[in-house]
């Protein structure tokens, strides 16, 4: 499929890239740490970490673009979501002003 965006962009330190199936085991720790409740309100439940992920894919293949995962290029560690603009990680919250 052909998406509006890029299905991954690199640096030399990280990696964004659309989300997959397998991404969720990583996102369901970090929908449970106190910081990423910016995200979602609270600490998710595993089926609604699952129901999270699958929105993000279908996104990507509805609308041929959605929000990015976050991943250390070395370690390949999930650092956090880039959503629409906004980039949620840590205790910080930053917006490109879009």
């Amino acid at each position: 499929m052909k998406y509006k965006i890029p299905e991954q962009i690199e640096s030399d330190r990280m990696i964004l890239r659309k989300p997959i199936d397998t991404d969720r085991q990583d996102l369901h720790h970090y929908y449970l740490m106190k910081f990423a409740w910016n995200t979602a309100g609270r600490a998710l439940a595993d089926w609604e970490t699952w129901r999270q992920v699958a929105t993000m894919i279908g996104h990507w293949e509805i609308r041929r673009y959605g929000p990015y995962v976050m991943m250390n290029k070395n370690s390949g560690k999930l650092l956090g979501l880039l959503d629409y603009g906004i980039l949620w990680v840590g205790r910080n919250l930053k917006s490109n002003g879009g």
